[in-house]
C-alpha cells in the first residue's frame, strides 16, 4: 500500500495493527492506541528501564516492531531548530550519515503538554500530527548547505531543482543512478526554487 500524501488519500487508508499499537489514520495525522499486548509490554519496559529511560526511549522500544517493518524514527537533532522528540515516517530515505529525509512525517507536536506513553495509555491514545517534508541541512549529493526549503544552494547540483526525497536528484551520479537511458523518475514534480 502506498502511503497517503493528501487528505483525500486518508479516506482510502486502512487501520494497521502492530503487536503493541493500533495505528488509525485521521484527518490531520495518525492516532496510536495500545493493544492489550501493548499495555503489558509497556509495563514490562517501565519495570525494566523506567528509572534509566525517558518517555521517548520507552515509546521507541514499545513500537520496535513497527520500526522494523517500514516505519522509521527521525532523529530531531538532524533537523534544524527542531525540539519535537518523536517524529516518525513511513517513507523515509536513510542516508550513510544516519540522517533520514522524507516527504511526509508524523510528529508528537503536543509533547510539551503530554508524555507519549501516558497519552497511549489514555482512552484517546497518542495523536501524531502530519507534517511536511523533512530535509537535511546539507545536500545528500554534494554536501553543500541547503536552503530552508531543502534545496541545494549549489545551482549546478540536481538537488537545486529537486527536493531531497526525489530520486531525480541522483541523475547522473555514478553510484546512485542505475536507470540507464530512461533516466531517474521525478517524484516531486521537478519543482524549481522560487526566487527570493
Amino acid at each position: 500500500m502506498s502511503h497517503p500524501t493528501t487528505l483525500a488519500d486518508w479516506n482510502k487508508c486502512y487501520v494497521s495493527q502492530w503487536r503493541n499499537v493500533l495505528v488509525t489514520p485521521e484527518a490531520n495525522g495518525i492516532r496510536l492506541t495500545l493493544t492489550e499486548e501493548g499495555r503489558e509490554r509497556l509495563t514490562e519496559i517501565r519495570d525494566s528501564y523506567g528509572d534509566r529511560w525517558n518517555d521517548t526511549q520507552v515509546f521507541i522500544e514499545l513500537i520496535e516492531d513497527m520500526l522494523g517493518n517500514g516505519w522509521m524514527e527521525i532523529n530531531p537533532d538532524t533537523i534544524a531548530l527542531c525540539s519535537i522528540p518523536i517524529i516518525l515516517t513511513q517513507e523515509g530515505d536513510l542516508h550513510d550519515d544516519g540522517t533520514v529525509t522524507c516527504s511526509l512525517c508524523y510528529a508528537h507536536t503536543n509533547y510539551a503538554l503530554e508524555l507519549a506513553c501516558e497519552a497511549l495509555e489514555s482512552e484517546r491514545g497518542l495523536f501524531l500530527e502530519c507534517g511536511g517534508a523533512v530535509t537535511r541541512r546539507d545536500c545528500p549529493r554534494c554536501g553543500t548547505d541547503c536552503d530552508g526549503d531543502g534545496y541545494c544552494t549549489d545551482e549546478t547540483c540536481p538537488f537545486s531543482d529537486h527536493t531531497q526525497h526525489c530520486r531525480a536528484g541522483w541523475a547522473g551520479h555514478p553510484d546512485r543512478d542505475d536507470s540507464g537511458d530512461e533516466g531517474l523518475p521525478c517524484t516531486c514534480g521537478g519543482r524549481k526554487k522560487t526566487a527570493e
